[in-house]
């Protein structure tokens, strides 16, 4: 039996609603050109490129929130003090 990969599962659920909000009537595919393609094509890819950059951005912007989160838990367990809110 296959496991499913969680990330893989995400990955489905998440292309399974743009789908339920894709509308086919939006462009009129059939009466596209093969230059109209083309171009359309280009801006996919471009797109695609600046989703995995900000997706990238994002990933470190949690490692640093992370890192942050486990200084202060770090300071917060091992200050000789208690703190009171």
């Amino acid at each position: 039996m296959k496991k499913e990969n969680p990330k893989q599962k995400k990955t489905d659920e998440l292309r399974q609603r743009a789908e339920g909000k894709f509308r086919p009537d939006t462009i009129p595919i059939e009466s596209l050109s093969e230059e109209d393609v083309r171009k359309l094509a280009h801006e996919l890819q471009v797109h695609q490129i600046k989703l995995v950059m900000q997706n990238e951005e994002l990933r470190k912007a949690q490692i640093e929130i992370e890192e942050s989160r486990r200084k202060y838990t770090d300071l917060y367990n091992e200050a000789p003090v208690g703190y009171i809110r």
